[in-house]
């Protein structure tokens, strides 16, 4: 039986405790501890471990934690130092704790720490039940990975402030490019990301229509009238742009027809703030001047907008309303 020490909201022991089956009964205002610990080799490259497919939870996943709660008793360290021997069989010589985070819907604290060990990459020992695999990634690829994982997008926020201070080799020397058929794959999980960022969970029924038809429309417009714009990761899209092209009847405002829209610019949450945005735009307007665009339109956020404007787009003041016409789905 597992029991654990249970804590007010301000992180204090108050005296009770409460077994592990009840875990969902436990009352408003208490909370029991939990820990995760990222692992890292002193030569960079981080550990990642391959859940049992028998697990009722996110099984044949990727996850990169070792982790669990704490016993009655044990001090939030200790559990980790514990569940990090079990998992993996590697000893923390030293812990770092990266942040604590009040869950109130699970009723715990989320204690995340980071372990930098010197071992042989060898000497990892998987626990029976719980991974069947590991391997070990350099920064880009693991970053890159967090995209692709469930498990990992779910404990991405608890490393993120850890992560934004690591700079990956050669970003200063990142170049945006054309991507191609063979893409497609990721492209279509792109799309997905955005839409899914942009206006909310899709509705299951939704995400695989989008996820079965996106294929099809890549093959048949992309690099005709649909150009993306990617930067990548250790073989990763991790940052993108794609562009509409449309050619209209002639007008003062396009007197050779040829528009264009911007549409899921996009870029992993891992990847923010490292200028892979404003590279797929510049390689998107580059190429839409190679090609004589006289008019590209787009919608954006205001998060966007700075980076829009100080790629040349400007505020559009018109005399009409936007209006929008919506095919009614059959109920």
């Amino acid at each position: 039986m597992e029991i654990w020490d249970l804590y007010d909201e301000r992180g204090n022991k108050t005296g009770e405790t409460w077994e592990r089956a009840r875990a969902k009964e436990i009352p408003e205002g208490r909370y029991h501890i939990v820990c995760d610990v990222l692992i890292r080799h002193r030569d960079g490259d981080f550990l990642l471990t391959f859940r049992d497919p028998s697990k009722d939870i996110y099984p044949g996943c990727w996850e990169a934690s070792a982790g669990g709660s704490a016993l009655a008793g044990e001090t939030p360290e200790a559990c980790a130092r514990r569940e990090m021997l079990e998992e993996t069989g590697l000893k923390a010589d030293a812990l770092e704790l990266i942040g604590v985070n009040y869950r109130p819907q699970s009723h715990s604290v989320l204690y995340a720490y980071l372990s930098v060990v010197d071992c042989r990459k060898d000497a990892v020992r998987l626990q029976e039940g719980e991974t069947v695999d590991y391997r070990w990634l350099d920064l880009p690829a693991f970053l890159g990975l967090i995209g692709e994982e469930p498990i990992l997008k779910k404990q991405y926020p608890r490393y993120k402030p850890y992560l934004d201070t690591l700079r990956v080799p050669g970003e200063e020397n990142r170049r945006a490019e054309k991507a191609g058929i063979a893409d497609i794959d990721a492209l279509t999980k792109r799309r997905l990301d955005y839409l899914a960022e942009d206006s909310g969970p899709l509705a299951p029924g939704d995400e695989e229509a989008l996820r079965n038809a996106l294929p099809d429309y890549f093959r048949e417009h992309l690099n005709k009238d649909l150009f993306a714009y990617v930067v990548r990761e250790a073989g990763v899209i991790v940052s993108c742009a794609f562009l509409l092209t449309v050619t209209k009847p002639m007008s003062p405002a396009f007197i050779n027809g040829k528009t264009a829209t911007v549409l899921n610019v996009y870029t992993c949450p891992p990847f923010r703030r490292r200028g892979y945005a404003r590279l797929v735009m510049d390689a998107l307007t580059a190429d839409a001047k190679a090609r004589d665009i006289a008019v590209i339109q787009l919608k954006a956020t205001e998060d966007g907008y700075a980076l829009y404007r100080s790629a040349g787009f400007e505020d559009e003041h018109t005399k009409y309303r936007r209006m929008i016409w919506k095919a009614r789905r059959d109920t």
